[in-house]
């Protein structure tokens, strides 16, 4: 099973000199939050410092913390997993199906035929994806030989 995450983002009026306030369930100082500081760096320098990212890293709560308080407007972003999109549409849980890929080209296939059907219903519900991709593979651990479930 794979983690995917995603960018999320409520709609956003662009004026000159745009802070777009994102939040992550993710610490602060992570591989995660080191990458939304580098998409920051890079917005900054493409738009003359024009627009750039207030990250909140790990500091606001969950996933669904997250999403509501995008849905009020005391955020504009969030990267949210799938477990946190199946909070917006239930289909979302089809990127959630343990020992579903066999690797990650498999998962990119999938990924890719699939969020042409789940943008529309996330933008239906007020939320515009604006990137996928994913966090790494679940591993699961079992103290001793497992051969069936119980």
């Amino acid at each position: 099973m794979v983690i995917f995450s995603v960018f999320l983002t409520a709609s956003i009026t662009v004026n000159a000199k745009v802070v777009i306030k994102l939040a992550t369930a993710a610490p602060k100082d992570s591989i995660w939050h080191d990458n939304l500081k580098k998409i920051d760096q890079r917005w900054q320098s493409a738009s003359g410092g024009e627009v750039s990212l207030r990250i909140y890293a790990g500091t606001l709560g969950d996933e669904n913390d997250i999403l509501r308080r995008i849905r009020v407007g005391q955020l504009d972003a969030g990267t949210i997993t799938t477990a946190g999109l199946s909070s917006i549409h239930k289909a979302t849980q089809a990127m959630h199906i343990p020992l579903a890929f066999n690797s990650n080209e498999e998962m990119e296939y999938v990924r890719n035929g699939i969020a042409k059907e789940l943008e529309p219903l996330l933008a239906a519900r007020g939320f515009k994806v604006m990137s996928w991709g994913e966090v790494g593979w679940i591993h699961f651990f079992y103290p001793g030989a497992c051969r069936h479930p119980r």
